[in-house]
């Protein structure tokens, strides 16, 4: 694993605390606000830890999970 900077621990630890929590309901703005500034970041599709935050199902792959 890669160096970590401090900014990016303190950005990670504020992140874990202020995240949506389970069950919470967002309006749409909000909702709309939180993917826009998903995809703002540097790395949208990995998390500081380099786990995946998102995958991208066609829906063809759909169509084959649920027939």
């Amino acid at each position: 694993e890669g160096s970590i900077s401090q900014a990016e621990l303190l950005a990670e630890a504020l992140s874990r605390n202020l995240a949506v929590k389970t069950g919470e309901v967002l309006d749409h703005e909000s909702q709309l606000a939180l993917v826009n500034d998903l995809f703002g970041c540097k790395e949208p599709t990995l998390s500081p830890r380099q786990k995946q935050i998102y995958t991208i199902i066609s829906e063809g792959d759909i169509d084959k999970k649920l027939n």
